[in-house]
């Protein structure tokens, strides 16, 4: 096979063509700009070692008290203000009806408590309370003689029975209390009321503690003269009011005489 003849050598087409220079010029030597600022020191403190939770050794680190913060908000018109009635009712069916609780607003409730100048509560006392608007109560007190009544705010006046009435419902308290305290003095000092008064007092007092069945007044009274030893004291009081025999009896002695 016949050989391809040599090629004449052309050189480098390229050799005399150089790419012009694209290289950055230096920029000029500004230093550290924030060489010379120094921050404060936000470095935290070692923290005690507490121990691994669950193994012995282990303690909660003790933490200082931070000081309270008190942000004063009364300039600040946060939130508009709405008057809003009381709904809270008393059970389920005035919770359902606002406008009921937002009358009742006008009431406050006021404990009536009747008493001797002893302290003694005076029970099943008829009362009535006169407030404002026309407003009137009518009630009887419990038997610690209590009672608790809703009335419009304002002044307000409470009525009790006839002064007579009340005396001698005081001295049947007293009287009821010395005999359930055992108080002999006390005792015997109640029944030196005047004699005319002794028969109303009795009526008085079964009223407050008896029953329509019952004389208290003669099986409270006759037991603690037993008790007290004053007999003859008490069969004498009765007697001088006329209220010997029936009811009340005195020792087979007394009566005789």
């Amino acid at each position: 096979m016949p050989s391809l003849p040599d090629m004449p050598s052309l050189g480098n087409p390229f050799s005399g063509i150089s790419a012009p220079d694209l290289s950055l010029p230096s920029m000029p030597d500004f230093g550290n700009p924030f060489s010379g600022l120094s921050g404060p020191d936000v470095s935290l403190p070692d923290l005690p070692s507490v121990g691994t939770p669950g193994m012995p050794g282990f303690r909660f680190l003790e933490l200082p008290d931070l000081p309270d913060i008190d942000i004063d908000l009364s300039e600040w018109d946060l939130l508009p203000s709405f008057d809003i009635p009381d709904w809270d009712g008393d059970n389920e069916s005035e919770r359902q009806k606002p406008d009921v609780r937002a009358k009742k607003t006008d009431k406050v409730k006021v404990e009536i408590r009747l008493e001797t100048e002893e302290g003694v509560g005076i029970p099943r006392t008829p009362f009535q309370v006169i407030g404002q608007k026309g407003f009137r109560f009518s009630g009887t007190v419990d038997n610690q003689g209590c009672a608790v009544v809703e009335v419009p705010r304002g002044e307000y006046e409470v009525k009790y029975p006839v002064a007579r009435t009340m005396y001698l419902r005081a001295v049947a308290a007293n009287l009821n209390y010395a005999i359930t305290k055992s108080d002999p003095e006390r005792f015997k000092k109640l029944l030196e009321i005047p004699w005319t008064a002794l028969p109303d007092l009795v009526v008085e007092f079964d009223l407050l503690y008896g029953t329509s069945n019952e004389k208290r007044f003669r099986l409270v009274v006759q037991e603690a003269a037993k008790k007290f030893q004053m007999e003859s004291l008490v069969c004498m009081r009765l007697g001088e009011a006329g209220l010997i025999g029936g009811n009340y009896t005195c020792p087979e002695p007394l009566a005789e005489a």
